[in-house]
């Protein structure tokens, strides 16, 4: 069958339906159309049909699932990624500061507001020579009051709207 025989069956169908369809399959079944098509709906931004299944993933850094997991422990764990010295340094650091950083200013994704972390590094016990773990220990939320920078800054915008 040619292009042109097939190209007016899929229209005849069409007619006969109704219903706007698009994006149907040229290969013609016995109906006379493709069964995959898809409704459009009246308003030519938008189509007609039910969203996703929600299946809980969410694309969340390495860091938020590590100090998600050390939240659940009330002692010291070990983060299973390895750094060179300098940076395992300066993560512990941030860690250890976060509490005193204004809430969107943490340098370590995963922290939360308020809360305060202890954090040690060293050398990989299990690792290559020249690599370095780091060892961090949840402490819970900074009570209501404590001089952090995001007390701090809060107070200031008070007294700056005064």
């Amino acid at each position: 069958m040619g292009g042109f025989d097939r190209a007016l069956r899929h229209e005849t169908y069409l007619s006969r339906t109704g219903v706007g369809w698009i994006g149907a399959n040229m290969q013609v079944d016995d109906q006379g159309a493709s069964s995959s098509a898809f409704l459009v709906s009246a308003d030519p931004q938008v189509t007609v049909e039910d969203p996703p299944e929600v299946n809980g993933w969410s694309r969340r850094s390495f860091w938020v699932k590590a100090l998600e997991a050390a939240r659940r422990h009330d002692s010291w764990v070990r983060v299973h990624r390895l750094y060179t010295e300098k940076t395992a340094s300066q993560i512990a650091s941030d860690l250890r500061s976060a509490h005193r950083r204004t809430d969107n200013n943490v340098r370590v994704r995963g922290v939360l507001p308020g809360e305060r972390w202890d954090a040690r590094w060293g050398a990989s016990p299990d690792g290559p020579s020249g690599q370095y773990a780091i060892w961090v220990r949840y402490l819970g939320l900074i009570e209501d009051g404590a001089d952090t920078a995001s007390s701090r800054a809060r107070g200031a915008k008070k007294l700056s709207k005064r």
